[in-house]
């Protein structure tokens, strides 16, 4: 039943993500990317571990930037984890980030994006308390639907982590610090106010 009711709300967050899409690409406007331009963006990460027991991580991140140049962006990101599964209670974790982000023009309205993120999460919780803090480096292809929204996947990302745990009364306690090369997918959606003026890119619409 968790299965079921899990891969249930995937499906419907895919069907209303669809739907927005094909509901943004029928705005008819010109489209362009420039300096002091503001971004929104929110963004859907989930992964699984069935080897041993059912185990789901799915990560949520609202985010703003701004563009420092058409090819440039500096932002900050609130992302929410929830860790869940068979076995043990589900957490939800409320972190921060900030990042930077490189624009690369491959014509017909498609962008390579290299984004660099560092973020910290935090859980507090009556018997244990953890803090992690993170540094990942991931790329991203964008194609922009609309003048003012852009779709973005990535596919594999490198991190490093650090990770400190320990239970209220001190009886557990440890650290960690490793490297990660993840493969899987991460998916967002961007918004971008259109300013006049200014350097910009212009898109084929």
């Amino acid at each position: 039943m968790l299965h079921l009711s899990q891969n249930l709300i995937c499906l419907n967050l895919l069907r209303y993500y669809l739907w927005f899409i094909t509901l943004s690409t029928s705005i008819p406007t010109a489209a362009q990317v420039q300096k002091g331009q503001f971004h929104l963006g929110g963004e859907f990460q989930a992964s699984t571990n069935l080897q041993q027991q059912f185990y789901i991580n799915t990560s949520i991140q609202i985010s703003a930037g701004l563009m420092t140049s058409p090819k440039w962006s500096i932002g900050l990101g609130l992302p929410i984890q929830y860790n869940g599964g068979n076995g043990y209670s589900n957490i939800v974790v409320p972190g921060i980030a900030t990042f930077v982000r490189r624009y690369i023009d491959l014509k017909s309205n498609f962008f390579l994006i290299f984004h660099a993120e560092l973020g910290s999460t935090f859980n507090f919780q009556a018997y244990r308390k953890s803090i992690d803090f993170s540094a990942r480096f991931s790329p991203a292809i964008n194609y922009f639907i609309s003048p003012r929204f852009g779709v973005e996947a990535s596919f594999a990302e490198v991190s490093h982590s650090f990770h400190s745990y320990n239970t209220n009364d001190s009886k557990l306690q440890w650290q960690n610090s490793k490297f990660w090369f993840y493969v899987r997918p991460r998916f967002s959606l961007r918004y971008y106010f259109l300013k006049k003026g200014g350097e910009a890119i212009a898109l084929n619409y």
